[in-house]
C-alpha cells in the first residue's frame, strides 16, 4: 500500500512546476546541442547529397538531350545518304541506258553499213560474173559458129562436133 500512496503523492497528473522548468531547460539545451553538433552538419551533408543528386540528374538530362540531338543528326545524315544513293543509282541507270541506246544505235548503223557494203560487193560480183558469162557465151557462140561454118553440113558430123564442143567446154580454163 505504501507504493500506492507514493503514487498518489507524486502522481504524474499532478502539476509540478519545478520539474516542468527543468524538463524545459533540459529539452532546450539538448535541442541547442543537437542543432549545433548534429543537425547543422547533418543538414550540410543532406544538402550536399541533394546537390550532387541534382547535378547528376541535370548532367544526365543534358547528356540525354545531346544524345537525342546526335541521334537526330545521324538519322538525318542517314536519310540524306540514302537519298543521295538513290539519286546516284537513278543517274547511273539513266547513264547506262543512254550508253546502251548509243551503243545499240552505233551497232545498228555499223551493221547497216556492213550489210550495204556486202550488198554492193555481191552486186559487183554478180555484175562481174554476168560480164564473164557473157564473154564466155560470146566466145562459145563464136567458136561454135566458126566450127559449124567450117564443117560440112552432114548429121553425123554435127553430132561429133557438138560432142567435141561439150568436151572442150568442160576442159577449157576460165579467163
Amino acid at each position: 500500500m505504501t507504493s500506492v500512496i507514493l503514487l498518489a503523492e507524486g502522481s504524474l497528473i499532478d502539476p509540478q512546476p519545478g520539474l516542468a522548468i527543468w524538463t524545459l531547460i533540459t529539452f532546450l539545451l539538448v535541442a541547442l546541442f543537437l542543432r549545433w553538433k548534429v543537425w547543422g552538419p547533418l543538414m550540410e551533408v543532406i544538402d550536399e547529397r541533394e546537390k550532387s543528386i541534382q547535378d547528376a540528374l541535370d548532367g544526365a538530362k543534358a547528356e540525354r538531350e545531346a544524345a537525342e540531338r546526335l541521334l537526330a543528326e545521324q538519322q538525318a545524315a542517314i536519310a540524306e545518304a540514302r537519298r543521295d544513293a538513290a539519286d546516284l543509282v537513278r543517274k547511273n541507270r539513266a547513264e547506262v541506258e543512254a550508253v546502251k541506246t548509243e551503243l545499240m544505235a552505233k551497232a545498228k548503223a555499223e551493221a547497216d553499213h556492213l550489210l550495204e557494203n556486202a550488198r554492193k560487193q555481191i552486186d559487183d560480183e554478180k555484175k562481174k560474173a554476168m560480164a564473164e558469162l557473157r564473154v564466155h557465151a560470146v566466145d562459145l557462140a563464136l567458136a561454135a559458129a566458126s566450127r559449124v561454118a567450117s564443117a560440112s553440113l552432114d548429121d553425123n558430123h554435127h553430132r561429133a562436133l557438138a560432142d567435141e564442143f561439150i568436151r572442150s567446154v568442160g576442159s577449157r580454163p576460165s579467163a
